[in-house]
Parts: structure tokens; sequence; C-alpha cells
């Protein structure tokens, strides 16, 4: 087993931790694992690639032209791990003739550039398999064909905080980039609502970086929440397994998921979330619970029904045993090394 992970982005996120995981799993079972990178240089993150490494992979870059020739020549299987890598990938179709292809769909249609989605939902497309992350996800590009095979969630300790009421000062978290798909604008308006219109004691602090942040602190500063809304910036993964425990509510405002793995460790670790009513969320909440809907395109209502949930105490945590069950990481990778076979 000699897999090829074709990417064009190495940085700090879900589908990097998913790739680590992937590639544990090949050097598990006794195969190889290369990535190829596709992508600019600057799109690598060094932390990343040395993770990569020790993982078990060889990073090659486009900088080798030669060394990208020998590994797609010596691969028994190409996992594409997006579909802008897909179209990428499309050039270099004759060298990938009586290999196994794997294309992995990660994200939403809604948040993928409109060129790759096109090429990629076209009548033709060589892929042996098209591996979805969810079943929302698979039903946003309106094609037939494929999997869905759940990615992995590294579990975290279950939280042992207090009853969760209005009467005392409750903190909220948030985890995403600071983009506009992910609506974290909206969260900052939530806040206001709350503590002006409705008097709770309420605070937000949102792990993420992106090109909206200079926006957002400005939003902060002109609705005055310096002292209610904290940026804690990127933060490693196991530093944000042990954040959930600090923490009573989660807030979950992204317009497109492909599956939603914040919302789903927030819940694992028993927080019970207020979230935007996407299908993805909504499949998410379909299997453990603990999951409210609002609307973040509409603030104020928002922090109405936040609001009425938090003095009404209807508030309760996901069946975190159901989530385990449906996201565990060894069936992920029973399942995904059986592809590349």
């Amino acid at each position: 087993m000699n897999v090829v992970f074709l990417t064009n982005k190495l940085v700090n996120g879900g589908g990097e931790r998913v790739l680590v995981r992937l590639i544990e799993g090949v050097s598990a079972a006794g195969g190889t694992a290369t990535i190829l990178f596709l992508g600019k240089r600057a799109a690598i993150s060094m932390d990343i690639q040395r993770e990569m490494e020790s993982a078990g992979a060889h990073v090659v870059l486009p900088t080798d032209p030669l060394a990208a020739w020998n590994v797609l020549r010596s691969a028994t299987s190409l996992h594409l791990y997006n579909i802008n890598v897909y179209v990428k990938a499309l050039m270099l179709w004759p060298l990938m003739v009586r290999r196994r292809v794997i294309c992995h769909v990660h994200g939403a249609a809604e948040s993928a550039n409109p060129l790759a989605r096109r090429v990629f939902c076209a009548g033709w497309n060589p892929c042996d398999y098209l591996v979805f992350v969810s079943e929302a996800g698979k039903a946003s590009y309106g094609i037939a064909r494929g999997i869905v095979v759940p990615n992995p969630v590294v579990f975290p300790p279950v939280r042992s905080g207090g009853e969760i009421s209005a009467g005392r000062r409750l903190r909220l978290l948030s985890v995403n980039r600071l983009v506009k798909v992910k609506r974290v604008a909206a969260q900052i308006e939530i806040i206001a609502a709350l503590r002006d219109r409705h008097g709770l004691n309420v605070t937000l602090d949102i792990v993420g970086e992106g090109a909206e942040h200079e926006l957002l602190a400005a939003k902060v500063e002109a609705l005055c929440l310096g002292e209610a809304v904290h940026f804690l910036g990127g933060r490693d993964h196991k530093d944000v397994l042990e954040l959930y425990q600090s923490y009573d509510v989660f807030l979950a405002t992204s317009a497109a998921e492909g599956l939603g793995l914040s919302l789903i460790e927030a819940l694992a670790a028993g927080l019970p979330a207020f979230a935007a009513s996407i299908p993805p969320y909504r499949e998410v909440s379909a299997i453990g619970g603990g999951v409210q809907f609002i609307d973040p395109d509409a603030p104020a209502a928002a922090a109405d029904e936040i609001a009425e949930a938090l003095i009404a105490g209807t508030l309760a945590p996901a069946d975190s045993s159901a989530l385990r069950q449906s996201f565990d990481p060894d069936a992920f990778l029973a399942r995904m090394t059986e592809l590349y076979r």
C-alpha cells in the first residue's frame, strides 16, 4: 500500500488533523504515505508539515518536480484531499491511470470554489471513490455517486460544570476561522443584545484566526464589548480540547460546513450549543441532541431565543456516547484504509 495524498494547503485546521490520522492509519497498516503538495509554498504551515512528517509521511513540494514524478509513478492509491486539488489533478490524469483514486470532499458545496464545484459535479468524474464527510455535505453537491465516511473526532474530557442558568455569569465559546462564512460578526451582535436587551451577564471567547480579525475587533470596540468579547487567536488542538472544560455554552454560526468538528467536540465535552440551522449541524444534533437552533442572520431574534432558553433552563447536554459511536476514529481508519487496498 503506497498512498499519495495530494493537497494544496497544509495549515492548522480540522482537515489537517484528519490527514494526520490517515497517515498514521496507512503506516499502521504497513503502507507508506507521501504528501504531494500542489499549492503555493506560503500555504504551508511548517508546524503542520513537521507534524505530518512525525506521523510518518514524506512531504514533496512543487519545487521538486522529479520527486513528484517518482511518487506518482510508485503510488498504488491517490487521495485527492479536496475538490480544488481534484481540478488540478485532472491535468496529471495520464500519470494516474491504473491507480485507485479517491476524492475527499470535506466542505459543503456552498463554500466551494465555484469553478471547482462545476468541474467536480460534471457528468465525467474518473475517481474510483468520492468520499463525503456527512450526508448533508453529499446532498449539497446534488450528485448520486459517493459514500459517506464521517471524519474522526478526538473526544475531549466531559465537562463537570454546574447548572446553566441566566442568574449567573455565563461563558460562551466559539471555535472558527475568522472568515465571512462563519458569521462571527453575528456572534458579537448576539452577545451585545443579550447584555443590552436582556441584561444577562454573558461573555464570549472566540478561538481562531482569519482575514476578518481586524474588522471583528473594530466591531467589538464599536459596541463597547471590550470586557465581554475576547479573541484568543489560533490555538493548538490539544489546548482547544482543554478549553471546553472552562465554558458553559458553545456558539456555532457558520453558514456552510461539511460536518462541524468543533460543534461535535463541544457537544461531546458536555457543552450545550446554540447553532445555525444548517443541514450538517442538524445531522449532528439528530445523533446526540444538545443543540438549539438560531438564525445568525437575525442576531436580535437569536438573542431573544437564547435568553428565553437560559431563563427557562431548557438547555441540556448531548448524548456523548452516541457521538462517540458515530465519529469513532478506529471505524474511520478501517473504512478509509479499506479503500486504499
